[in-house]
């Protein structure tokens, strides 16, 4: 007993016969076709038997003669069987023009429907599947056939192959190519016809969608999985179809002969699986997990374990996706995917049913990939004492939360708070961190404020703000505070007569003589120690101070003999006041503004 597939709820019916009877409303017969019920068969369980085992060259046709529109697509199943005498051409089923008379093709190797060496083809024909036992009709040397696969003539070379309109010269468009021994279509020298409940059972389903895509399968023994020979051919391609059809099958023999017989056969309207996409968006580098598309089946019995989908993200990477839902859907297909750069892509989502894989569906998706954000921080405290020159210096840094973010993504504008601008240098590896550098020279000591402005060529953005602070040296010997004055914003004396009244210690203070100046050191450094030397030609301090300058703080001071020394706790900056002179009734002034160590 043959398989009938699960046909869609919502399709519309063109045409149901099982030609088991001895009548079949609405079809003609000719050539050698005839119906076995009632005849060679009991009555309720005969074939449509369209050549015998009688002459060679022989043809049998039967063809619905109601046209139905092509727009919506079809849908089409039936039962094959293929047995007996020694072996013969095959079948064809084609559409062809609903609104033109029907004719016959060529036999034997055109298989009734392509042209022969001066013999044409079906008039008006659209598209012919062949069901081709000795390869002949993919032979571009039998019949003059227009192109071919390569096919040579050897008995039983059995393949399923697709030829083009007739406007096209009926042109070879795709087949299965050789099937294997396993997926024969025709038994020869069968003396019954095979038995319907086992493995030669042969069952033939098509699409064609909306949009021309033909999809054929064979389900080559009862009870198993159909097998799809031809997959996803865009018939469109070849020209667009005409506004109605009309479908005919010819069995088709030449030197030698066969029975080519069919049954139970459905026509509907595509109204297979429908999917589509659902649009997302996502930062490049982030994961995505979540639903690509829709899936709906007019099935209400359809389950998503029926499904199974595959994920084509547009940026090409491909990976299978998994679909959930409750039985008779909707289902949803989700997918984790990584985006390694923004930019609009779209996604093609390709879902198969696994019962029946020419039931196809596809959807397209939106999806827009958006910057990943950026992160920057401003250098807090940039010290520099080099002749007002920021020479490489680091004015930000900043991260991107996409992993693969590579420094040459970046721009970086600073503004350097006196006027000036120029472009920084961005560096640092793959994914960050990165930092800015820049170089520039200011004309006068004092506090900065650089704003840095980082740009993706994705389109994020992202702010940073530094402070700098120049200060001089005086290049030789140091002032001097007590480290209990080094405190930021406290007002200090570095230099007077009264400087031991003024500072105050954490540990010894015997200042004696010492009025603030130390005159060994070059550059002080943290850690180490200071010494004056009281000798007018040594001790002098500067005639003049910078407005910001580097000052010794010190926790222990004391004075033997000539000297006064003590150690470096820190280095800070003071901004100098107004009234300095290297007398020492002219007092050094200022305030701490920063600490350089």
């Amino acid at each position: 007993m043959g398989v009938i597939p699960r046909w869609d709820a919502g399709a519309t019916g063109i045409a149901s016969q099982s030609f088991t009877g001895s009548t079949a409303p609405g079809w003609v017969l000719g050539g050698s076709a005839t119906l076995t019920g009632g005849n060679v068969d009991p009555a309720g369980n005969g074939w449509l038997r369209l050549t015998d085992t009688g002459p060679s060259a022989e043809t049998g046709y039967a063809y619905d003669d109601t046209a139905f529109p092509s727009a919506p697509g079809v849908s089409l199943s039936f039962d094959y069987a293929s047995w007996g005498g020694t072996g013969a051409d095959g079948t064809s089923l084609f559409l062809w023009d609903g609104s033109m008379p029907f004719s016959v093709g060529q036999s034997g190797g055109s298989l009734g429907y392509a042209n022969g060496c001066g013999t044409p083809g079906a008039m008006g024909g659209y598209v012919g599947i062949g069901l081709d036992e000795y390869g002949n009709y993919a032979n571009v040397n039998d019949n003059c056939h227009n192109g071919g696969d390569g096919t040579v003539w050897q008995p039983f070379n059995m393949q399923v192959g697709v030829r083009g309109s007739a406007a096209g010269g009926y042109a070879w468009l795709t087949g299965s190519g050789i099937l294997p021994s396993s997926e024969q279509l025709a038994f020869p020298f069968a003396n019954t016809r095979p038995d319907q409940t086992g493995a030669m059972f042969r069952h033939v389903s098509l699409t064609i969608s909306p949009a021309g895509i033909l999809n054929v399968q064979v389900q080559f023994g009862a009870g198993t999985t159909p097998v799809s020979v031809i997959s996803g051919y865009n018939l469109a391609a070849q020209a667009a179809p005409p506004a109605t059809y009309k479908l005919a099958f010819v069995g088709s023999t030449g030197a030698i002969n066969d029975f080519h017989e069919l049954r139970n056969l459905t026509l509907t309207d595509y109204e297979g699986t429908t999917a589509a996409g659902t649009g997302f968006s996502v930062a490049e580098g982030s994961t995505y997990n979540g639903p690509v598309a829709t899936v709906t089946d007019p099935d209400p019995g359809a389950m998503a374990s029926e499904y199974s989908a595959s994920i084509n993200w547009g940026d090409g990477s491909t990976t299978q996706g998994s679909i959930a839902g409750p039985t008779g859907g909707p289902f949803t297909v989700s997918g984790s995917h990584v985006y390694a750069d923004e930019g609009s892509f779209t996604p093609v989502v390709s879902i198969s049913d696994l019962d029946d894989t020419t039931n196809t569906a596809s959807a397209t998706d939106s999806v827009a990939v958006t910057d990943a954000a950026l992160n920057a921080t401003g250098n807090p405290a940039i010290l520099q004492t080099s002749n007002l020159a920021l020479s490489g210096t680091q004015v930000a840094s900043f991260t991107d939360a996409n992993p693969g973010a590579t420094s040459a993504d970046y721009t970086a504008a600073i503004n350097w708070g006196d006027g000036s601008s120029s472009q920084g240098v961005v560096s640092g590896p793959t994914g960050g961190p990165f930092v800015v550098k820049g170089s520039h020279t200011y004309s006068v000591l004092g506090p900065q404020t650089i704003s840095v402005a980082i740009s993706d060529d994705g389109g994020s953005t992202a702010n940073a703000v530094s402070q700098a602070l120049l200060f001089a040296d005086l290049g030789h010997g140091s002032f001097v505070i007590g480290n209990n004055n080094a405190g930021i914003g406290t007002p200090v004396m570095f230099w007077g007569s009264q400087w031991a009244q003024h500072n105050s210690f954490s540990q010894r203070s015997f200042p004696g003589h010492f009025l603030g100046f130390e005159n060994v050191r070059t550059l002080p450094a943290c850690n180490g120690a200071w010494v004056g030397i009281v000798n007018p030609h040594l001790a002098a301090p500067p005639a003049s101070v910078p407005t910001y300058m580097a000052v010794i703080s010190t926790s222990s001071t004391f004075s033997v003999g000539p000297l006064s020394l003590g150690n470096i706790a820190h280095v800070v900056i003071v901004k100098t006041d107004p009234g300095y002179a290297a007398d020492p009734s002219h007092a050094g002034t200022g305030t701490v503004v920063g600490t350089v160590c």
